[in-house]
């Protein structure tokens, strides 16, 4: 009996002493401040605002979020202590996951009241205008493309950022741009109804492509720089109409079973993507007529380019085809890793959509359906502790990650890996020497290999300014620190040619290691610069 009422107090004794032997758990610290609009300062209310832990911040990771009030302030109670990124979310504001404008990563420590933390979200912009035909009339229907200039480690591309028609007073409104340099790119609507293989009694009439402000190449055109917020409008187009014509031709092999695998035609200008100006589908015969297409050269669906002169062109057949075949195997110089699951991408010059595949656990892999143009080669997700040494195409080298597959894949792309590769480290600073933390490091290589994007690599920085970059092919390269987050602009060597000035220069051996000092690029020095591009 009396060690059974000694028992409860002996295990009162040892659960009080274990809860004495574990340390207290740290006490939590409050983060506040305000959401602003960038280019005015004002205060911005109904922000999403997100606050989440960063690697190697020792707590807990975890992400929480909260709304701004009427005059822009948020609070977070109850912030263990650790490493945070903070960034906000609203309609018509660009998103913080960018880092424009983001505050870097900050610390709180334990009972710490963390105060005055501003974010800046950059407000968005609106362009507007009216298209009128020669006698000022409205044109309701016309198709507006916006387009930009994409950079890309082939180079720059002109694509379609939106695309929007007129209303039945003409006038046109682009809504949440962010802030970059852009043109304007304005077609008639189309002739609508008409039975196929319709044949005017008169020389048919429409309005041609035409640029801002009303010239017919894009080489001619205007460009409109839209800075943060801006709302440009009185961006009108005269359009006169020119003698019209047809395009017309088949699928072959197309029939209406196989109608959902391509059934549609598009015709852009020349060198841009994702902007067709003229639609048409294609009947279950895998014939088509698309009507209304004035004077100029055009890339039509399936790679295939036009010239239309004072004529209707005729007899275009378009060939079903599987596309490329392309097959191969990925070495390994050296130790194999556990996983070969490597995925081959590529990325075609001319067509809207790639295409790839993931190599098999021994290496090997096969792309039954390859776009039959030239793709830039893409390697991702490679094991890590290792880099793509060499890559080729027969005995061909491929220096520059293009491919040339328009008649098919002429021999099998083998690839190399090892492992020897060396690392890149360094700091980062602002321009009055502070720690640059959040920035975003681009290793960029040298010209001759300057397409191969697999050699490309990025990291970002600590809260004290510090990055490590691992696994980069022995090479020269050029080391970046770019303050804004610039998609995919920092992987083409026009672009990032631009702030050499700002880079450091570095070689890299087999398991070596380079250290460098960097200043970051700012967003006003890429502003500076872009400004000097088309």
């Amino acid at each position: 009996m009396r060690f059974a009422a000694i028992l409860p107090l002996l295990t009162l004794v040892v659960v009080t002493l274990l809860m004495r032997a574990q340390p207290p758990a740290p006490k939590p610290g409050s983060v506040e401040g305000t959401v602003v609009n960038s280019a005015s300062s004002a205060p911005l209310r109904n922000a999403s605002v997100w606050l989440e832990s960063q690697p190697g911040s020792g707590g807990t990771a975890h992400n929480i979020t909260t709304q701004s009030d009427a005059s822009g302030r948020f609070h977070f109670d109850t912030v263990e202590p650790g490493l945070y990124a903070i960034g906000a979310r609203r309609d018509a504001y660009m998103n913080t996951q960018g880092r424009y404008g983001v505050p870097a990563p900050f610390r709180v420590a334990e009972e710490q009241q963390v105060t005055d933390v501003v974010v800046k979200l950059v407000p968005l912009g609106v362009l507007s205008g009216h298209v009128f035909d020669d006698d000022g009339d409205p044109i309701p229907r016309a198709n507006v493309a916006v387009l930009r200039y994409f950079y890309k480690p082939r180079g720059r591309q002109l694509g379609a950022t939106a695309l929007v028609q007129t209303n039945d007073l003409g006038e046109f409104e682009v809504l949440n741009l962010p802030p970059l340099r852009y043109y304007l790119e304005v077609a008639g609507s189309p002739i609508q109804n008409l039975p196929l293989h319709t044949r005017w009694t008169r020389h048919e009439e429409a309005y041609p492509i035409t640029f801002y402000p009303n010239v017919r190449q894009i080489s001619e055109a205007t460009p409109i720089d839209v800075a943060p917020g801006a709302r440009i409008s009185n961006l009108d187009f005269h359009l006169r109409e020119a003698p019209a014509y047809h395009l017309r031709g088949h699928v072959a092999g197309q029939t209406a079973s196989k109608q959902e695998i391509f059934d549609q035609l598009r015709v852009d200008t020349p060198g841009t993507r994702f902007g067709a100006i003229y639609q048409a589908g294609l009947q279950p015969d895998g014939s088509f007529d698309i009507p209304g297409v004035a004077n100029g050269s055009y890339d039509i669906s399936y790679t295939q380019s036009v010239h239309v002169a004072d004529a209707d062109v005729n007899g275009l057949v378009f060939a079903e085809t599987p596309g490329a075949q392309v097959s191969g195997t990925i070495a390994v110089e050296g130790s194999r890793p556990n996983s070969l699951n490597i995925y081959v991408a590529l990325d075609p010059s001319k067509s809207a959509s790639g295409t790839g595949g993931m190599s098999a656990a021994d290496g090997s892999f096969h792309i039954k359906s390859a776009p039959m143009e030239i793709c830039h080669l893409d390697l991702r997700f490679p094991p890590d502790g290792y880099y793509v040494k060499s890559i080729h195409l027969g005995d061909r080298e491929i220096k520059d990650g293009e491919i040339d597959l328009t008649n098919g894949a002429s021999a099998p792309l083998n690839i190399l890996l090892a492992s020897d590769g060396g690392a890149v480290e360094g700091t980062v600073q602002t321009a009055d020497g502070q720690p640059s933390a959040g920035t975003e490091i681009t290793v960029a290589p040298s010209d001759e290999y300057s397409g191969r994007s697999d050699l490309l690599k990025s990291a970002t920085t600590d809260a004290a300014g510090n990055f490590h970059v691992k696994d980069v092919a022995p090479g020269d390269y050029r080391v970046y620190a770019w303050e804004i987050d610039l998609d995919q602009s920092p992987q083409s060597p026009e672009f990032s040619k631009l702030f050499d000035a700002k880079s450091a220069a570095v070689s890299i051996g087999p398991n070596a290691k380079a250290s460098v000092q960097l200043h970051v690029i700012t967003v006003d020095d890429v502003a500076r610069e872009r400004s000097t591009l088309p």
